[in-house]
């Protein structure tokens, strides 16, 4: 039940997704949006890690077929993880705006354990971010995680 309720927090990023990068490059980008949430949605009715891995990998391939030079992963790092509440974990999202301009940004960050396997994803925005200048996000684990956690960034478009 946690696998289909972080798959449908999923769903809904790669929604606002569709809707955030049609502002920004046309009916492409809504349309690869639309098609990623529609698989993330078929991994919903899977059970457990498997469903987890094909929504992560659905919003990944949706952001990286943003066309424009919207994609940024490289401006994106994000820390270790650290403990949080709840036996949660999060990691500081830190982007660097190279542009002349004010942007926001949506960075999706997933934690994996020591084989490299998906145990969660938080898709976090970071907004109004000044031309030249940091901001920073929390990524926060939806659930307990144990063992060895590491946070990746999978993603991450300018808006």
């Amino acid at each position: 039940m946690r696998a289909k309720r972080t798959t449908a927090a999923l769903v809904l990023a790669v929604t606002a997704l569709g809707a955030t990068s049609a502002c920004s490059s046309g009916s492409k980008a809504s349309g690869v949006a639309s098609a990623a949430a529609s698989a993330a949605q078929s991994a919903a009715q899977n059970a457990g890690q498997s469903a987890l891995a094909s929504a992560s990998a659905a919003i990944s391939s949706a952001l990286a077929s943003v066309a424009g030079g919207l994609d940024v992963k490289k401006d994106v790092t994000v820390s270790e993880p650290a403990a949080a509440s709840g036996g949660k974990v999060s990691s500081t999202v830190k982007v660097t705006n190279s542009t002349g301009s004010k942007a926001s940004f949506l960075i999706t960050v997933s934690f994996r354990d020591s084989n490299g396997n998906v145990l969660d994803v938080d898709p976090v925005t970071v907004s109004d971010v000044p031309p030249g200048g940091t901001g920073t996000a929390t990524a926060t684990s939806h659930r307990a995680l144990s063992g060895t956690v590491k946070a990746q960034v999978d993603a991450a478009v300018r808006t």
